[in-house]
């Protein structure tokens, strides 16, 4: 049973009311656009109190945010009475034999309908909460209008976990520069741009010929063109965010058709490496540039799949519609996913994907 905090720190703590919850902030990001609470404090007083009854009465309570519901649901947003046959039509996918039905649903009823969906999707195993449980926890479906997908690159698309240790590695600087480097930021001794610059020191006077051939024989994980294939020919746009390099990553995106790739640069002059990095996409940057990246794939966050192992990927987890872990590096980003796959072949992810893309 979840507890319903509305608001945090329970009925009578009136700071709460101020501002946003988590789950809230959440909501928005997705498009729901939640209403903050101190516009509903009666609501929210009465809300709790409901529980209250309830929990006495031995139900599981959920809180849902029902317009967030229909965004990730593909339920149409519109007044029933306005457009009652494009309401019926978006909520047939899911509530087969309305029949006629739809002259009889208001805005509180289709609400009704969807709260229920919500809770139905849960029972199912394919929903999950936003929040924090000492402020209030949301339950919202997976998103069934998926329309692109952002893959993460290193151990992902590829088989390498690291393409900077993989480069570290094949040039025989990884135990003299690369694992202390990584020693050093894991223990807060230094930043990450340091820590990139560090890296690329390392590296500095190489050819830049000579990392593109290193780059270039990194192979795609086995079923990663299949994949690729099959979600562009069902409209699908396809992205790729990492915190990996662009020596590979636009090799990658072109192999695959990737419309939009955001990786890391190393500085060049003459040919050569200079020490120089253009940080694109820092360790946890990655929810940071989803805004734009959304933009740029013409789709909402609620539209958006997130494919990826590691724990940059783990914190957009909340921030898009569906969140898969592919072959999960740490078991806290298994625990943050929707969906857990794990297998050597990418083509284990593709039902996944395909059973929540927005209808035809």
């Amino acid at each position: 049973m979840e507890r319903l905090v509305v608001p945090a720190g329970g009925p009578g703590c009136e700071a709460s009311l101020q501002g946003m919850r988590l789950c809230d902030r959440r909501l928005a990001a997705l498009g729901g656009r939640p209403l903050p609470l101190g516009m509903l404090a009666p609501l929210a007083r009465r809300a709790a109190g409901l529980y209250e009854r309830l929990a006495g009465l031995g139900f599981a309570v959920r809180e849902v945010h029902p317009r967030s519901s229909k965004v990730l649901l593909g339920i149409s947003c519109a007044d029933p009475r306005s457009a009652p046959e494009e309401v019926l039509l978006s909520c047939a996918r899911f509530v087969p034999n309305l029949g006629d039905w739809w002259h009889r649903m208001t805005r509180d009823v289709v609400d009704a309908v969807v709260a229920a969906l919500t809770v139905r999707e849960e029972a199912a195993g394919r929903a999950r909460q936003l929040g924090h449980p000492e402020e209030g926890l949301v339950t919202v479906p997976r998103s069934r209008c998926v329309r692109a997908v952002v893959f993460d690159l290193d151990g992902t698309l590829t088989p390498v976990a690291s393409i900077w240790q993989y480069i570290h590695e094949a040039l025989g600087t990884w135990e003299s520069h690369g694992a202390r480097y990584l020693a050093r930021y894991l223990a807060g001794e230094i930043d990450y741009r340091t820590f990139a610059l560090l890296d690329a020191g390392a590296w500095a006077g190489r050819r830049r010929e000579e990392l593109l051939a290193l780059a270039n024989g990194i192979p795609l994980r086995p079923g990663a063109v299949e994949v690729a294939r099959e979600l562009r020919a069902r409209g699908v746009r396809l992205a790729i965010l990492s915190s990996g390099l662009d020596l590979l990553a636009a090799r990658v995106a072109r192999d695959l058709g990737c419309a939009v790739w955001v990786a890391n640069g190393l500085g060049i002059r003459d040919g050569r490496l200079d020490g120089r990095v253009h940080i694109r996409v820092g360790w946890h940057d990655k929810p940071a540039r989803l805004p734009a990246l959304c933009r740029k794939l013409g789709v909402r966050p609620c539209e958006v799949a997130v494919v990826g192992d590691g724990a940059g990927d783990a914190l957009m987890f909340d921030r898009v519609g569906l969140a898969v872990a592919f072959n999960p590096a740490e078991e806290e980003v298994a625990r943050r996913a929707d969906v857990v796959v794990r297998a050597e072949d990418l083509r284990a992810v593709l039902p996944v994907l395909l059973e929540h893309l927005a209808a035809p």
